[in-house]
């Protein structure tokens, strides 16, 4: 074993990883700079996170390469950064990436002064020249030479990327955007949904949750059956292919082919978090048993594969297991056989599977569902149970405080579904470990990894956490959640708000200072920090009649109109806040004796915009219960600020439910 560097006292998985690199590493901080001015050396910063495939790709080619490894020693200080650890630095260089016309992602490769200023920036570099790419050695000998011989070109170069990262981090300013933006967004982004796999573009294919919900909203309450259809077909196509794991529930990252054939085996808490309630929607509009199944199987492989015992959830699984990639999900006819020994069953499930002797990806096959599954569970769980015997793949086992509010979400969603009480229960022990092991002196962190404590939190954390707290709450009426979500919500005010621009910082006043302080106000795998603080107090203004809080989410979409207007791809997450100011939430208040079977209807008939509450969980003073009484089972139905009369059966309501 070779001797460990810096990294070896590091509690992120994903630096961990490089901790026998013979690369003379260092974690961000200022040890690091302070090296560098001293020696008068560049910085390289190297981005990445434990589940990232090319990450490991370039490691081995370069970061465990002796000769590699001595050149970056003798010619830079070294950075290595968890993305996920330090989203805001990561989104500051990604925008230089963006500055360059480059494709943005991981690894990210910037050169730097030793004041942070970036002269330089790329992606994956290969080991050997490669497709017209310079070798990572070459890159490493042409940019030390420029910064010490061509000084003046290379300043003039980090002048410029400054200059473009404070335009990309200003905020924007215009007027409120009209009701028609939804529409025109959905009939945008269905224009580039395939129509014959489903999902967008051609490959790589990502699911794009923020996106897909743009076109489901339109399709389900405008009754754009073009929308609703795309949007059904990519979730069929999904549920079918080698994206989707069929043995054990939970989607890959992504497909690398058109048809959701052949993933990116790596899997992501945030991925499944947000196709979940997408399903749950998708399932109540349809009533087909398989989106049914596929939001209580990504539930259940959640819950097995990927909790702490606290009920937080852990961040990622890599794609790689014992150095190749997708060697843990992956078939032959003869390993099915090996595990189902009637023969006649193994050929029915290889046949309904794609497992052939030719296999579909390199000499052996990822299970997709091109044949009839009725009457193979016992043989899928025979083989998951074989499957857990192999080596499986890292995981990286940070708690994520915005990714888990995205998995209360889902689990409250599937509770909704489904009326199960096991995901009720599951999101409750999920928000209690947020509060235990993520509240530090009343201040929500941004991660935790073991013992090690990553803060302050992000307005991504704020934000997902808060709204998830408001689901909690209306879910069971227990006014802590409530609380700890006002709590949240005057706490990102405070820290992130910019009152002269009326937007969002992604940092908290008072944290570290990077060379700009970055704004997340576009959709990535995630919705931006900026749509999720707008969703959240857009939610809370349901429940704290404060003024505020609506005012906030209209300088949200105030400060939002160019990018709204401009780059619908990028800001569908908003695009949903925008569509509920013009058109209000939809709230069902049920109560009486006897009024389960309403509460059950109106979750099940429920679109996006639909809020169902429980006259009797609601606290007393609360707006929605102000002047309502009900002994038998009664639901009002309000639209905005107009409640049309009580009605008191099944039928009445799901008429007041339909899309108008």
């Amino acid at each position: 074993m070779k001797g460990a560097n810096r990294l070896a006292s590091e509690s992120s998985p994903y630096l961990r990883q490089h901790m026998h690199n013979p690369v003379d590493w260092f974690p961000w901080g200022e040890e690091a700079f302070a090296r560098a001015r001293a020696e008068d050396k560049p910085v390289l910063l190297s981005i990445g996170y434990a589940a990232c495939h090319w990450c490991h790709v370039m490691e081995r080619e370069s970061f465990e390469d002796e000769a590699t490894a001595a050149l970056m020693n003798q010619l830079y200080v070294s950075i290595k950064v968890d993305r996920e650890e330090r989203p805001d630095v990561d989104a500051v260089y990604q925008g230089a990436v963006q500055l360059m016309r480059q494709s943005g992602g991981w690894p990210l490769t910037a050169f730097l002064f030793p004041d942070g200023r970036c002269f330089y920036v790329g992606t994956y570099f290969p080991g050997e020249p490669r497709h017209g790419m310079p070798s990572f050695r070459e890159v490493l000998q042409q940019v030390a030479r420029a910064y010490h011989e061509r000084r003046a070109d290379v300043e003039r170069a980090a002048g410029s990327i400054l200059q473009g990262l404070e335009r990309i981090h200003a905020p924007g300013s215009g007027a409120l955007p009209g009701p028609e933006l939804l529409a025109e967004a959905a009939d945008f982004l269905a224009g580039r949904m395939d129509p014959v796999h489903g999902g967008f573009g051609t490959r790589p294919k990502f699911p794009s949750p923020s996106n897909t919900w743009v076109a489901w909203r339109h399709g389900l309450e405008n009754g754009d059956v073009r929308c609703r259809d795309l949007v059904l077909l990519m979730l069929r196509k999904m549920a079918a292919g080698g994206i989707y794991d069929q043995l054990g529930g939970g989607f890959h990252r992504y497909s690398t082919d058109e048809e959701w054939l052949v993933p990116h085996f790596e899997k992501m808490l945030y991925d499944n978090a947000q196709l979940v309630p997408l399903y749950a929607s998708a399932w109540r509009a349809t009533g087909e048993a398989d989106f049914l199944r596929v939001v209580e199987e990504t539930l259940t492989y959640l819950g097995r594969d990927m909790q702490h015992e606290s009920g937080a959830f852990y961040a990622t699984t890599d794609a790689d297991s014992e150095g190749e990639e997708g060697k843990f999900f992956v078939w032959t006819p003869a390993g099915v056989r090996a595990v189902i020994v009637d023969e006649a069953l193994a050929g029915r499930f290889c046949r309904a599977y794609d497992v052939t002797p030719a296999g579909n990806w390199e000499g052996h096959s990822i299970l997709r569902r091109v044949g009839d599954p009725t009457g193979l569970d016992e043989a899928r769980a025979a083989l998951l149970g074989a499957r857990y015997q192999r080596i499986p793949p890292l995981r990286d086992e940070k708690i994520i405080a915005a990714w888990n509010g995205l998995a209360i979400g889902a689990l409250v969603a599937g509770y909704h579904a489904t009326g199960d009480a096991r995901w009720l229960d599951e999101a409750l022990r999920c928000g209690e470990a947020l509060m235990s092991r993520l509240v530090i002196d009343g201040r929500l962190q941004h991660c935790r990894c073991g013992d090690d404590v990553k803060g302050p939190a992000f307005l991504d954390d704020h934000a997902a956490v808060g709204e998830a707290f408001l689901l909690l709450f209306e879910a069971t009426g227990e006014r802590r959640w409530l609380d700890r979500a006002l709590g949240l919500a005057v706490a990102m005010e405070g820290d992130f708000f910019d009152r002269a621009a009326g937007a969002w910082f992604m940092t908290p006043a008072g944290g570290e200072r990077l060379v700009v302080r970055p704004r997340d106000a576009h959709d990535s795998a995630t919705p931006s920090g900026t749509a999720l603080a707008a969703s959240f107090l857009q939610r809370l203004s349901i429940h704290d009649e404060d003024p505020r809080w609506t005012a906030r989410v209209e300088d949200t979409l105030r400060a939002s109109a160019e990018a709204l207007d401009s780059n619908p791809y990028a800001t569908g997450h908003l695009l949903g806040v925008l569509d509920t100011y013009h058109r209000g939430f939809l709230e069902v208040i049920v109560g009486g004796e006897g009024s389960g079977v309403l509460v059950e209807a109106a979750r099940r008939h429920l679109g996006p915009r639909g809020v169902v509450l429980r006259l009797e969980l609601l606290p007393a003073g609360h707006p929605l219960a102000e002047g309502r009484r009900a002994e038998t089972a009664t639901a009002w139905v309000c639209r905005g600020q107009a409640c049309a009369a009580p009605v008191h059966d099944v039928e009445a309501l799901v008429a007041l439910l339909r899309p108008r």
